[in-house]
């Protein structure tokens, strides 16, 4: 039971990083570029993460091919999503059904992950797996990163408030720890799991290589040697 206190602690950490570090990046911007430190510390423990743990997780597991195709197939679709959405914004007039279908399908696929990832809190209390620490590490600082690319994107649009849609997602994040940590799903459905937010993750990583946005490389190798070190304590 105590282990439950500890993972929803840990959940509750992870919905409160999206909402503050937004609010830090829109309202409290100074010019220390705290937000780029922060963000290349980050993209360094994922980049650290996903060879060290989450690789090693779904190769480890006896689905492995079927595993890595569903990291493959998630990074796709969210490449692709991203791509439209966002390189073809100046001709979405021209394809204004399209882009509403893709709106919709991404809004499931952030609906699904968002599940998910609470799944995979939930599991955590099920499995008793106090290892399973170095996995949900990673996706706080997934969930960093992709605060402070939005808090961007609301400073470019002039908007400040968060959408209906970011506090609906972390109802789905609440919802699916719940509902899993009290339910026994086959480990298959785990590494399933596992294996479509490794594909996410694979994603954010790689969007951060080609990005636009400034990078420490400093702070992205003291975010792999903690995250590395940590992992061989």
């Amino acid at each position: 039971m105590e282990l439950f206190y500890w993972t929803f602690l840990a959940l509750l950490i992870y919905i409160l990083i999206g909402h503050i570090t937004k609010h830090m990046r829109v309202y409290c911007d100074d010019g220390s570029h705290w937000d780029i430190h922060l963000h290349s510390f980050a993209s360094g423990v994922l980049f650290a993460a996903l060879f060290f743990k989450f690789f090693f997780k779904i190769y480890t597991n006896s689905n492995v091919i079927l595993n890595i195709f569903i990291a493959i197939i998630t990074f796709t679709i969210f490449y692709g999503l991203n791509h439209f959405l966002i390189y073809h914004k100046y001709t979405i007039k021209k394809f204004h059904k399209i882009a509403v279908e893709f709106k919709i399908l991404r809004f499931l696929l952030d609906f699904f992950q968002h599940f998910v990832i609470g799944g995979i809190f939930g599991h955590i209390v099920i499995t008793n797996n106090i290892d399973a620490i170095f996995l949900i590490i990673p996706l706080l600082f997934v969930k960093l990163i992709s605060s402070i690319e939005k808090a961007d994107i609301l400073i470019k649009n002039k908007k400040t408030k968060e959408t209906f849609e970011e506090y609906f997602m972390s109802f789905i994040t609440l919802a699916g720890f719940i509902i899993i940590s009290q339910i026994n799903i086959l480990e298959i459905y785990f590494y399933f799991a596992l294996a479509f937010v490794t594909g996410g993750i694979f994603y954010s990583i790689i969007s951060q290589i080609f990005s636009k946005r400034k990078v420490n490389i400093f702070y992205m190798i003291v975010g792999e040697i903690i995250y590395a070190s940590l992992m061989f304590i």
